[in-house]
């Protein structure tokens, strides 16, 4: 993976390093003075880049065999977070030709089960929109969670009344911001 990086970010290797190439070890490269936490972006980037290759391979065996992909490739409480995190961009997974983007809606489970991080809810709740706003040609199917978080909690059986609640209300924000956007792009 080191070598991977090096390659994808154009870094020159002092000449002692690159034959240890296969020493993939920390100290290593942070000897070399080529600690990747001192290159977050490049790091990003090529973790955007490894994802988008993987799926772009995956879709194209998929849709030849006539199948669709779904990606739950959020695992964070929104795409922004998820991008710089876990180095998935969601905008180049569907250029890899993922068909459905399913953000990771758990909003009730996660209060259910954590009830001092009130914010978490909110911050979940945002995810769809936010994930339009950033792949607005992206198409999105709800995880609205039945069973939420860890598992743990059945919202369905523990609280059906705040399950319905986020049925109603996820869709709102999901089309009222969709709709939005569409008047917004035909203005200019």
């Amino acid at each position: 993976m080191f070598r991977q990086f090096i390659d994808h970010a154009g870094i020159d290797l002092p000449a002692e390093l690159g034959e240890s190439l296969n020493d993939d070890s920390r100290a290593t490269r942070t000897g070399a003075g080529l600690d990747m936490e001192g290159l977050p972006e490049e790091w990003v980037e090529f973790n955007a880049w490894r994802w988008e290759e993987f799926w772009s391979k995956i879709n194209g065996r998929l849709h030849r065999l006539g199948k669709k992909t779904i990606v739950l490739g959020m695992y964070c409480t929104d795409p922004f977070e998820t991008l710089y995190c876990k180095g998935i961009d969601l905008r180049r997974l569907v250029r890899a030709g993922v068909d459905y983007l399913m953000p990771n809606i758990v909003p009730t489970g996660l209060r259910l089960q954590h009830p001092e991080h009130p914010d978490r809810f909110h911050r979940y709740m945002t995810l769809a929109p936010l994930t339009s706003a950033f792949v607005p040609e992206g198409k999105l199917l709800s995880l609205l969670g039945v069973k939420d978080a860890t598992e743990e909690w059945d919202v369905l059986h523990h609280a059906p009344c705040l399950l319905e609640r986020d049925i109603y209300t996820l869709p709102q924000l999901h089309d009222r911001y969709r709709q939005r956007s569409e008047a917004q792009s035909l203005m200019g």
